[in-house]
């Protein structure tokens, strides 16, 4: 062939092969092999067509690339994957390369080196492994398409959608439609803590989206368009987020629930947990960053925190998860907390559909306001500090009676 890189023979080995000299077709059956440079597919039964240098295989079919093959070209990967790709220092072993495709049914073209499979697809590569209803892998260029309803595993993370694009050379994937998105909880509680609010604080993390383009080497996931998230007893929306190894960041239009909401015991599907949880605290900012490690979070920009009968307004909030304490700071004007009281409380459902200026706004209506430079959140203890700014000297403190 002109390109040079295609296979130059072929060899087929089976428990019976007839051959048309005439049409030049070779038919197999019983372990049949054939063996190309760079792959060698396995299957019970299948077709050769050497004029069309095309295979059709059938019965449970295995193609896998062999160790130290040079036959593909490592420039045409698809670009639109290579924005997160690891620089030119990275060396993935070969292992990690060599992709395996499995499938009921399977065509190789050997000009092309394009193989189509349906029925049951897998594609395997080092330890991730994508199943499929049906896909094309184009192996001179490192690439497939799967759709039908597709599922990547990894150690400690599943991602589903309804179809992929792989990138196997650097191991890049976008999802697209019904992006949904696990990754396991690395550890779990003692034995001694046991409550409802320590088994949420291990849970898996969940993500919902409508697109995700996730990065296997480095466990780098990019999502974006109509973001769901939940975990260690959290929810959000947002626009777009990330997740790295080391933390999770969330961007635009930002809404976070915190772990006392009612949503938590209807996700556990049991009512005996209603009694655990309570009206939710609900976050609102441009931008969150959470720790992975220890679960605290940085809330950036039009920062809005809600209750049952108090909110309170700054530019930055970081809340620490184990204390369940935010602090709430503000650049320009001062921290406003708008506090009703037991007698002025409303009920969840009059603030929870509104965008964070208006919820803030509403709960502050015929409530007591106090500013200052720094507000400091006890959710465990309900209790807050407010401190001055200079102007505003000495300190503040509130007990509630009765607990949210």
């Amino acid at each position: 062939p002109p390109n040079g890189s295609a296979p130059t023979s072929t060899t087929i080995t089976a428990d019976q092969i007839t051959y048309d000299r005439t049409n030049q077709v070779a038919e197999g059956k019983g372990n049949l092999r054939i063996r190309e440079r760079g792959i060698e597919i396995r299957a019970p039964q299948g077709t050769y067509l050497r004029q069309q240098a095309q295979s059709i295989l059938s019965g449970g079919v295995v193609l896998q690339e062999v160790a130290g093959d040079s036959s593909r070209d490592p420039l045409l990967a698809d670009l639109r994957l290579a924005q997160a790709s690891p620089g030119p220092e990275a060396t993935p072993d070969q292992q990690d390369q060599e992709v395996t495709i499995i499938a009921d049914r399977l065509t190789y073209d050997r000009n092309t080196q394009i193989a189509q499979g349906e029925g049951n697809l897998e594609i395997r590569q080092g330890e991730t492994i994508i199943q499929a209803a049906q896909g094309t892998y184009r192996r001179r260029e490192s690439q497939s398409l799967l759709t039908g309803g597709v599922t990547l595993e990894e150690p400690g993370r599943v991602l589903t959608s309804a179809r992929l694009e792989g990138n196997h050379r650097d191991k890049i994937f976008l999802f697209e439609d019904n992006v949904l998105y696990r990754q396991m909880a690395t550890s779990t509680p003692a034995p001694s803590e046991g409550s409802l609010t320590e088994e949420l604080r291990q849970a898996e993390t969940e993500v919902r989206a409508a697109r995700l383009v996730y990065n296997s080497r480095t466990g780098t996931s990019e999502f974006s368009d109509a973001v769901e998230f939940i975990q260690r007893g959290r929810r959000a929306k947002a626009n777009q987020a990330t997740i790295t190894p080391e933390k999770v960041e969330l961007r635009g239009e930002v809404v976070i629930e915190q772990i006392e909401g009612e949503w938590l015991a209807r996700r556990l599907q049991n009512p005996e947990t209603q009694a655990d949880v309570d009206q939710p605290t609900v976050i609102y900012a441009d931008r969150v960053e959470i720790d992975q490690a220890s679960g605290d979070a940085r809330f950036f920009g039009n920062v809005v925190i809600v209750q049952a009968n108090r909110a309170i307004e700054g530019d930055r909030a970081d809340y620490f998860d184990r204390e369940q304490i935010f602090k709430i700071s503000a650049e320009q004007a001062p921290v406003v907390l708008c506090d009703r009281g037991e007698v002025g409380r409303l009920p969840g459902e009059s603030t929870q559909a509104l965008p964070g200026r208006n919820a803030l706004d509403q709960m502050c209506r015929g409530a007591n306001r106090l500013s200052g430079k720094l507000v400091t959140l006890n959710i465990k203890q309900d209790e807050y500090t407010v401190e001055g700014d200079g102007q505003q000297q000495g300190m503040f403190q509130f007990r509630i009676t009765d607990a949210l």
